[in-house]
């Protein structure tokens, strides 16, 4: 058992969930790699992953990822080029079944700049600037099809769903497109309207600045409030801040009854950002976990006793966290959780604190991340072709003690909670709610 000093400092360690974007740098002035190189890489990636997960063999299907990796073996030649190495490559990439864990997209060149794009049935979209207008589809980049772009790629990105690897593609579109067209940048991109229309453009305008408005708000649907929170990346720590204490003043002069927190979206960040949301929901301690399994490394080895470098060590493990309730803002009514097939990582753990501390309930749809999450990280850049690969070295156990492997279970279920607008499931709530309060004066009388 870890002593209170080191079980402190192990806390920020184990919980710097890290989302699901990194950039690699691939060493694309080869104009094709050696069978000798590329499987030297392969088995580079295998060992250095095999190295710091600290439950690879109990996570992945042994024989059947075994059998998978002879089979990219196999397709290996010489002079193969960028994309043809990696979409070889990314077909181990589905067997992982985590998106903290697996084979990055190479990063594009030329800027750094996000498209805003919106990914559906294998089609890319740029989103509506307001509700008068119509998106577009980006139906072709420099002549090649973005369809068929997406049809290749996608089931090859890391992720236990298509629905995160959806989420992956939209925030790394523009790297999709460089590993398509071997780097080259967009130079004339075709848009159709839904009418049919088609016009060409050198870059689409709608992308993702710093001075974009932050993912997340708040509105009020007669004595719910409602509030969308799309992340918790640290980089949006300020304006969260400033957003919770505006919402919650908000919602106490309204005398809200109930608030519904739309995490669907939302796929994770940092804790410091949850756990203060959680500092408007209760004054009562809580735990993200109840045990973590953890790789030894040299950075690690000293917060946790007896632990030598590259040694797995499990055990029982409590992060308590005594919340900060801001000044007359405690929110006391009832609160419900929307989550989805999307939801992922910290947005996961904050749905877990919820339902296994009885804060709340949980609705919509089954989350297609695990109910326990792997945690910090590492990543990787393989030595010959310069692709980025990561591995967690943490997997933590919820508060609960549930060991299962599944996502988290809403307590209240629907059907397509995606496509669910707020006015129904106020509508919805409200109607259970009336249900409810029926059924209980009925059997009082």
């Amino acid at each position: 058992m870890l002593n209170s000093a080191i079980t402190a400092t192990l806390i920020a360690t184990v919980l710097a969930l890290v989302g699901c974007v990194a950039h690699s740098q691939v060493q694309r002035e080869h104009a094709g790699w050696s069978r000798t190189e590329l499987e030297a890489d392969l088995d580079t990636w295998l060992d250095w992953t095999r190295s710091t997960h600290p439950a690879f063999e109990l996570a992945v299907e042994q024989d059947t990822f075994g059998r998978q990796v002879d089979r990219v073996r196999a397709q290996l030649r010489d002079e193969m080029g960028v994309s043809e190495v990696w979409h070889t490559f990314a077909q181990l990439n589905p067997y992982l079944d985590d998106a903290h864990m697996g084979l990055d997209l190479p990063a594009a060149v030329g800027g750094s700049e996000i498209w805003r794009v919106e990914i559906e049935d294998a089609r890319a979209y740029i989103p509506a600037g307001n509700p008068d207008e119509e998106r577009e589809e980006i139906i072709a980049v420099n002549g090649a099809s973005v369809s068929d772009m997406i049809v290749r790629t996608l089931p090859l990105l890391r992720g236990e769903s298509d629905s995160l690897r959806s989420r992956i593609l939209e925030l790394r579109f523009r790297e999709l497109l460089a590993l398509h067209l071997d780097g080259a940048l967009p130079v004339e991109i075709r848009l159709q309207g839904t009418d049919g229309t088609e016009r060409f453009v050198a870059h689409v305008s709608s992308t993702v600045g710093a001075s974009e408005t932050a993912p997340f708000d708040m509105l009020l649907v007669k004595s719910t409030a409602v509030m969308r929170i799309d992340t918790f990346e640290r980089d949006y720590e300020a304006a969260f801040t400033a957003f919770l204490e505006e919402s919650f003043e908000r919602i106490e002069s309204a005398r809200a009854t109930r608030l519904v927190i739309d995490l669907r979206g939302n796929g994770g960040g940092a804790h410091e950002l949850s756990d203060r949301l959680l500092g408007y929901l209760t004054s009562e301690r809580y735990t993200p976990m109840s045990a973590v399994r953890a790789r030894v490394t040299e950075d690690n080895m000293g917060l946790i006793p007896g632990g030598e470098p590259g040694a797995v060590v499990a055990m029982p493990f409590a992060q308590w966290v005594e919340p900060v309730s801001p000044m007359g803002h405690l929110f006391d009514g009832e609160v419900i959780i929307l989550v989805g097939p999307a939801t992922y990582s910290q947005a996961i753990v904050f749905a877990t604190i919820i339902q296994d501390f009885q804060l709340g309930s949980v609705a919509g749809e089954k989350t297609e991340g695990k109910a326990n999450q792997t945690a910090q990280v590492q990543h990787f850049a393989l030595p010959r072709t310069g692709f980025h690969v990561r591995a967690p070295l943490y997997v933590l156990t919820r508060a609960s003690g549930e060991e299962s492997g599944a996502g988290v279970m809403p307590d209240i279920v629907w059907s397509n909670a995606d496509d669910r607008s707020f006015e129904w499931i106020v509508e919805n709530l409200d109607r259970s709610s009336g249900e409810a309060v029926s059924t209980e004066s009925s059997l009082r009388q």
